[in-house]
């Protein structure tokens, strides 16, 4: 199983919430109107990103929130040599405005949602 780290346009999704669940994935024999939210955290480094990813990539019926979403989208319209700290803002408060949206939605039934909290908020 690979992560892929920087993914293609074409491979970003624009709302990994609302892909399609596919037949057969545990998400069929869920309770109706079950949800599940779970807020994974910790220090940056620690492997959040990777873990996320990994899970999405092996269970369809699992969505993430991550702000690595929002870093690659900004990364691939601003021009190369722009660091990372003079937009982490944009991205952190990018990513906050995506998890509070999906929030107010409220939940899918049958979908999982794993949202990544950077930790780097005091």
């Amino acid at each position: 199983m690979s992560v892929r780290r920087d993914p293609s346009p074409q491979a970003l999704p624009t709302d990994p919430a609302a892909a399609p669940v596919r037949q057969g994935t545990p998400a069929s024999s869920a309770v109706p109107g079950g949800y599940d939210l779970v807020l994974v955290g910790g220090v940056p480094g620690a492997g959040k990103t990777t873990a996320i990813a990994r899970a999405t990539d092996d269970l369809a019926h699992v969505g993430a929130l991550d702000p690595e979403h929002v870093s690659w989208w900004l990364r691939r319209r601003l021009p190369a040599a722009v660091p990372y700290r003079t937009y982490r803002w944009i991205v952190h408060a990018g990513h906050t405005l995506r998890v509070l949206g999906h929030l107010l939605n409220g939940p899918v039934a049958g979908r999982r949602l794993v949202i990544h909290d950077p930790g780097t908020r005091a």
